[in-house]
């Protein structure tokens, strides 16, 4: 774990960056010429979007300590939960800037999650652990494909796809971790949706889902 722990830190760090970068942009809201840093300028960013390289180094830190890597397996396990946690970190700052998710993100991290896990199972030489890990998407998947077509798009098909990415990694962890991280975002979204109903009631606003999936994706597994 001591050679882990440094690493973590600085793929949650730089992912973190990356995640600043990401929620700085508006590609749809585009300044006036005369408002634009000529080239070469240097671009500030606004000093919260300094929040993420610490959330994501206290992220994947937490999965360093949290989770076992004493084998090959659980090495792999614990690096499929690294790219889990910085690909979500930039897919939630895309998600709370411009309420999407975009699907070639999810769609290599999906690609990436699986060789780790595959990588696993294979050096466990049992095929069980590929099974829960596919059982866990499916579960998570699954779930949220039906409140998604229950609640005419309060759920998106975005939140489908990483909710079925992250239950990649909760099925490596047991059907428990599975259950709470498809029902914790519920429970760590509900003050924030109840304030924004407070607040913007007559504007019908929505809640970005996705930074509420991968912390209670997150949660599940290092409680």
């Amino acid at each position: 774990m001591n050679g882990i722990l440094p690493v973590a830190l600085v793929m949650g760090g730089a992912s973190g960056a990356l995640a600043a970068r990401l929620a700085n942009r508006r590609p749809d809201e585009a300044p006036p010429a005369e408002l634009r840093p000529q080239q070469g300028a240097n671009v500030e960013l606004p000093g919260w979007l300094w929040l993420y390289p610490t959330i994501g180094s206290a992220g994947c830190g937490i999965l360093a300590v949290r989770l076992p890597a004493q084998t090959a397996a659980q090495a792999f396990v614990l690096a499929a939960w690294l790219t889990l946690a910085c690909a979500g970190l930039c897919l939630s700052a895309v998600d709370i800037a411009t309420h999407r998710l975009p699907t070639p993100i999810i769609a290599a991290t999906s690609a990436v999650v699986s060789v780790l896990v595959l990588a696993a199972a294979w050096t466990q030489n049992s095929a069980k652990l590929a099974l829960a890990a596919l059982l866990g998407a499916l579960m998570c998947g699954g779930l949220y494909l039906t409140i998604a077509v229950a609640s005419r798009a309060r759920i998106g098909l975005g939140d489908v796809r990483l909710a079925a990415v992250l239950g990649l990694g909760l099925g490596t962890a047991g059907p428990g971790p599975v259950i709470l991280g498809a029902l914790a975002p519920f429970v760590l979204a509900l003050p924030a949706a109840l304030a924004l109903f407070v607040r913007d009631r007559d504007r019908g606003s929505e809640l970005p889902f996705g930074p509420f999936l991968v912390a209670g994706a997150l949660l599940a597994v290092t409680v």
